[in-house]
């Protein structure tokens, strides 16, 4: 009987060491989640904090960048303005450049036209840049070493006055040319004395048949422009000439730019 009770405290002693070792495994366990819970936790938190950073930060690029592409779409805007300004400055100036290129050829046939009937050598037309030349040589218009406008001179500066006339605001610039050959005797003392004075009468004549005087200018030039070599009779009797540049009113289409 004593054996028995012996027995069974034995039992009831071994059985409650037994609870007691796996009460306390269990809370270990339990104490070792917690905290890896909380570690989580304290991590998640960490993470949240960083992201709203990071979100905040993106808001504000995003206003920045809002902010710039504003800009640049306004400055796009103006750059597109400013082309488009251009485009017709450059499209008003192709226009202005063809009119005064069809004015100046206009002009050019005008004035050839008026000598078409005239079978002589000595009298040319010429374009050159915004003017138009023309040459006379001096037999057409004044006998050697004169200044007086001949008869067949007259009438070849009546054509050119009426060409002249039917271009309102043309300006006409007179020069006269010699050879080299120096003036021995006479009335005057040198080339360039006789060069100005031709381009005189020649401008005189053009004013009495109806060119205005405000429009024309005279200049001698003696000389010092030849158009061929001075060595040979031909070469000097090519020098020997009277020139009209004749510059049609189109210059002030470039004053608009």
């Amino acid at each position: 009987m004593r054996k028995s009770i012996q027995l069974i405290t034995l039992l009831i002693l071994a059985g409650s060491m037994m609870t007691s070792c796996v009460s306390s495994k269990k809370f270990k366990e339990l104490e070792a989640a917690k905290m890896s819970v909380e570690t989580a936790l304290s991590q998640a938190k960490s993470e949240i904090t960083n992201l709203t950073t990071e979100k905040e930060t993106l808001i504000t690029e995003k206003s920045g960048l809002e902010g710039q592409v504003k800009q640049i779409q306004s400055d796009l805007a103006g750059v597109q303005k400013e082309i488009a300004s251009v485009k017709e400055q450059v499209t008003a100036a192709q226009k202005m450049v063809s009119e005064k290129e069809a004015e100046i050829t206009r002009v050019r046939g005008v004035v050839s036209s008026a000598f078409n009937d005239i079978r002589t050598s000595g009298l040319s037309v010429r374009q050159e840049g915004d003017m138009i030349y023309v040459s006379m040589a001096e037999p057409l218009l004044f006998k050697s070493g004169s200044a007086r406008v001949n008869k067949s001179g007259k009438a070849i500066l009546e054509r050119l006055s009426s060409a002249i006339n039917s271009n309102a605001g043309m300006t006409v610039l007179v020069e006269g040319h010699t050879d080299d050959k120096k003036i021995r005797g006479g009335s005057f003392n040198s080339n360039w004395d006789l060069s100005t004075a031709r381009s005189v009468a020649v401008v005189r004549q053009l004013a009495k048949n109806g060119v205005s005087p405000s429009k024309m200018i005279a200049a001698g030039r003696g000389e010092y422009d030849p158009v061929a070599g001075n060595d040979t009779p031909e070469s000097r009797k090519m020098n020997r000439r009277v020139e009209f540049a004749l510059i049609p009113k189109v210059g002030t289409l470039y004053n608009q730019f």
